[in-house]
């Protein structure tokens, strides 16, 4: 169990907290406590909770300070290592908790991308944490997950705060931050990616409904989504919409890998649409091998693993 606690760094009012023992196990620190703000003007102080008021959770590794190459890039001084911390995103009067997961490869890849999860459903960080646990092996960047029970006060504005407040405490490559959501939550990240093209270099929305607001980004911002038969009618929406600001040639290419999924790939576009239509499934996220406690929201397929798909496409889609 561990003991005592010591502050890491505190750099524009952001606290970090590691907590040790005989270091024989390892349990979550508090994170950098960012108060997201959709209003410029903040009316409360931000508070840094020092204790952990719920039984910490294991985690993979043990956060620590790391050391990075002295050629990492502007931002990086700050540097925190592997590991799992928590948050809160104060978002207006809402506050929404978020964690990050950083994995053990960061320091070599640092300035590391950083994906922005907008997870769907009504559960617990520590649910939805330990549902996405099993699928963040091999991570190749930073995951900023945040919870988005409350949907009205998760405005793109705040976001861009929260992301802010994450780059100051992580080595962030600010031309591979990328936002992903599906179901309900792929509104969220379309949202994003409308009012922060400046910021978001591409993103997934998938197996949901679209934004209700108007979109008109800076910037045409690459997509990559997939449906079944149960999302396919708002998913369309979402893909003639970003074929358009886009200025993609509407027929797409489509390429059969078997097993009814569909890859259609839109030609002649100022920035990428790429769409897994895939014929007879439901509503499901698509992995290679369905584990852990998401398993029942999963469907299996060899030919397409969203994850691993997004993180290839992010790769390729960097900020210009």
């Amino acid at each position: 169990m561990w003991n005592r606690c010591i502050a890491l760094v505190a750099v524009g009012g952001l606290l970090l907290i590691a907590c040790g023992g005989d270091g024989s196990s390892g349990t979550d620190t508090a994170a950098p406590d960012v108060a997201a703000q959709a209003e410029p003007e903040v009316t409360e102080p931000a508070v840094t909770e020092p204790e952990v008021t719920e039984p910490p959770r294991t985690s993979t590794s043990v956060p620590a300070p790391t050391t990075l190459a002295p050629d990492a890039g502007p931002g990086c001084e700050v540097l925190h290592g592997p590991g799992e911390y928590e948050g809160v995103g104060r978002f207006g009067e809402v506050e929404q908790p978020y964690w990050m997961v950083v994995p053990d490869s960061y320091s070599d890849v640092a300035p590391a991308p950083l994906y922005v999860m907008f997870p769907s459903g009504s559960g617990s960080r520590d649910q939805a944490l330990e549902g996405m646990r099993p699928y963040v092996d091999g991570l190749n960047g930073l995951m900023l997950i945040v919870q988005t029970s409350d949907r009205q006060a998760v405005t793109p504005e705040a976001l861009v705060s929260l992301i802010d407040g994450i780059g100051s405490a992580f080595c962030v490559d600010p031309e591979q931050i990328h936002a992903m959501g599906t179901a309900w939550a792929a509104a969220i990240a379309e949202g994003l990616a409308c009012e922060a093209s400046d910021r978001i270099a591409s993103f997934v929305s998938a197996v949901g409904q679209g934004t209700t607001q108007a979109c008109a980004p800076g910037r045409p911002v690459p997509l990559l989504t997939f449906t079944g038969d149960t999302d396919r009618t708002t998913v369309n929406a979402i893909v003639d919409r970003w074929t358009s600001i886009n200025g993609c040639d509407p027929e797409p290419a489509v390429d059969d890998l078997g097993s009814g999924v569909l890859e259609k790939t839109f030609l002649d576009c100022d920035a990428d649409v790429v769409f897994y239509d895939i014929q007879g499934m439901g509503h499901c996220f698509v992995t290679h091998e369905a584990k852990g406690p998401a398993a029942p929201f999963m469907c299996e397929y060899e030919e397409f693993d969203y994850l691993e798909g997004s993180y290839e496409f992010f790769a390729a889609h960097p900020l210009e």
